[in-house]
């Protein structure tokens, strides 16, 4: 749904959490065998008792003494406190959590002020709190005797993170001694180690999740290691997690003159594996304590994190040809910016992982960007990702007047119809090009040299939320090939160069309730989004069945019929890869910001790039019509 060069991304280096897949690289693999390690031990885990907990302190107490690796000292990595609601409840919270990786809805999605993880232990009446809390201890215990090894010294490795900024390819060092620090980058990354020594070094990445699940980076039990033999490098391609991880992990490069077995480090999120073992006493593992980690004594550890919002990536998958007079409130949002000939020629040189292909697609095909609707006679509705993101986030709004135009009255991608400049654009305020939520914006138009009156009828815009189990069209020029969330959004699943449709395409497609759509997708769907299914997707689940939306379809409509009427439920927001398996489409809900587009809409004037709040709610005696 958004173009690859528009990802954005933060690293955090610190002692710390992501999911990287290793590319292939030059230096041979190796499974053997650890050599001989000193025996394991835990890492000593730094708490701070919350004064609020009251009375139970001595309870809570009683449990941290059965522990030998705990302390309560400063600095804390965890607070242990009590819920102020249910105060025999003991909660853990994460004090190392980055703010910027806070959560800040909860878990029933709605808004909340920011809060660092919390691990919620159990009641102190519970007799599996305490087996509970042991676990997430042990956790915490073994990933801190893993990240005391940060400051050893990397014997001869050198290790720096390859980005590609305006053009060129630049290898940014990393010096976790310098404590935590932020990169901004607006490419995938590729993560360079090389051998400086005069003898081999073993490589191998892990990530820790804040969950506390350490885990491999593979689809393989025990995680590759890679020899390095004098003056190789081996270059380390970061790849998106398919959902297992509930948040950004850390990864964790680990160096040592000697092999060492990974899969030792290994474990579950703990209270994950706890709940399972609740249900199923059987198992044999929930009743063996995870042992403490044996890991060689020159084992250098560094631990940096990339926290990369979720792409989005929204086509009309499966769909069928718009005929004349169906959709004549379509419009196409474009760039009047060409690509160079030499951006095209560099592209086709890249790997085919990372190219867009812009030499195998047409003209219309690599200016389009994304779909929008008509709603008045000179004002068209998209989405907020397509008009004020990567180079057009914050004061880069206006930039769209000059380098980008909508195309009416056609179904033919950049062909026919009327062109139009956008005089104004409006984007949600609440909008942020890190998050889906409030991806609405409004573009006014004005005639460009050759156009005239707009002679197609507006659409009528949905007055309330899109109830679950309501059938609606989709409408776009997107691709219609299935990606997995982790693919080249320009390569389908079957290994197909992606193009656009030459005509309009629409399918039909069926809401699901937020809260079966949450089951799905956690804490990445909220209030004002509604998730859409096709039939075929709803019953078998398997990947490109049915209709689904992809990149191009971005900011385009849903359309219901209301009393023979075309009404617009839906603006195309995002997905998790394009129809892929039994992940949803995801849309802006157009009925719960009704009073916004109306806002918007009176507050837009030529010349304007804004940013237009939610109107101030109605007064109970309005609402009651009194």
């Amino acid at each position: 749904m958004k173009i690859r060069q528009g990802l954005s991304a933060f690293l955090y280096i610190c002692a710390g959490t992501s999911i990287y897949s290793p590319a292939v690289a030059q230096p041979a693999a190796s499974a053997a065998p650890a050599v001989a390690a000193p025996d394991g031990r835990f890492g000593i885990v730094r708490l701070r008792i919350d004064p609020g907990v009251g009375e139970q302190e001595a309870d809570v107490r009683r449990l941290l003494a059965r522990h030998s690796f705990v302390r309560i000292a400063e600095p804390a990595d965890y607070l242990v406190t009590t819920r102020p609601d249910f105060p025999l409840d003991v909660m853990l919270v994460d004090l190392r959590d980055p703010p910027e990786l806070w959560e800040m809805l909860d878990s029933n999605f709605q808004d909340i002020n920011p809060a660092p993880r919390s691990f919620p232990i159990g009641n102190l009446l519970d007799e599996q709190t305490e087996d509970r809390l042991a676990r997430v201890l042990v956790g915490a215990a073994r990933l801190r005797s893993v990240l005391d090894h940060s400051l050893n010294d990397m014997r001869g490795i050198d290790i720096c993170l390859k980005v590609r900024t305006e053009g060129r390819e630049e290898c940014r060092s990393i010096d976790s001694s310098k404590g935590r620090r932020i990169v901004d980058i607006y490419d995938m990354p590729t993560l360079k180690v090389t051998n400086h020594s005069e003898a081999d070094r073993y490589v191998a990445m892990v990530a820790a999740d804040g969950s506390l699940e350490l885990g491999a980076l593979t689809q393989v039990d025990e995680p590759v290691i890679t020899k390095l033999g004098p003056g190789e490098t081996v270059d380390l391609q970061p790849m998106r997690a398919l959902g297992n991880y509930p948040d950004d992990p850390r990864i964790l490069l680990l160096v040592s003159s000697q092999r060492f077995s990974v899969g030792a480090m290994l474990q579950p999120a703990p209270l994950t594996r706890a709940e399972e073992c609740a249900a199923n006493g059987a198992d044999a593992s929930c009743r063996t304590p995870l042992p403490p980690i044996a890991l060689n004594n020159d084992l250098a550890v560094r631990s940096f994190q990339l926290s990369i919002p979720d792409e989005p990536r929204p086509a009309m998958g499966n769909g069928s040809d718009v005929t004349a007079r169906m959709a004549v409130w379509m419009a196409q949002f474009y760039s009047i910016v060409p690509y160079k000939p030499k951006e095209i020629e560099d592209d086709a040189r890249l790997p085919e992982d990372e190219r867009q292909f812009l030499r195998e697609r047409s003209y219309e095909e690599r200016a389009h960007r994304c779909g929008a609707t008509l709603i008045a006679p000179n004002v068209v509705l998209t989405a907020a990702h397509c008009v004020a993101k990567g180079q057009f986030a914050g004061a880069g709004l206006s930039k769209i007047f000059k380098d980008r135009r909508v195309r009416l009255g056609t179904r033919k991608l950049g062909k026919e119809g009327q062109s139009f400049r956008i005089a104004g654009v409006a984007v949600h305020a609440d909008y942020h090009p890190d998050r889906k939520d409030h991806d609405l914006a409004l573009l006014l138009l004005e005639p460009d040299r050759g156009s005239g009156i707009v002679h197609a009828n507006p659409i009528a815009i949905a007055d309330r939320s899109l109830p679950g189990g309501t059938t609606a069209n989709g409408f776009g020029w997107g691709f219609t090939g299935a990606v997995s969330p982790t693919g080249n959004i320009m390569m389908s699943i079957d290994r197909r160069i992606q193009n656009n449709p030459e005509v309009l395409q629409y399918g039909e497609m069926v809401s699901v309730s937020l809260n079966q759509c949450r089951r799905k997708l956690a804490n990445r769907v909220a209030p004002g989004m509604v998730c859409m299914y096709s039939k075929e997707a709803l019953s078998r689940g398997a990947s490109g069945d049915g209709v689904f939306t992809c990149r191009g379809d971005s900011g385009g409509p849903l359309v219901r019929k209301v009393n023979g009427r075309d009404v617009l439920v839906g603006v195309v927001s995002w997905s998790m890869g394009c129809g892929f398996k039994d992940y949803p489409s995801v849309f802006t809900d157009a009925g719960s910001y009704a009073r916004w587009i109306a806002a918007a809409r009176a507050a837009l004037k030529p010349g304007m790039a804004i940013r237009v709040p939610n109107p101030p709610a109605r007064s109970a005696r309005r609402q009651s019509g009194q």
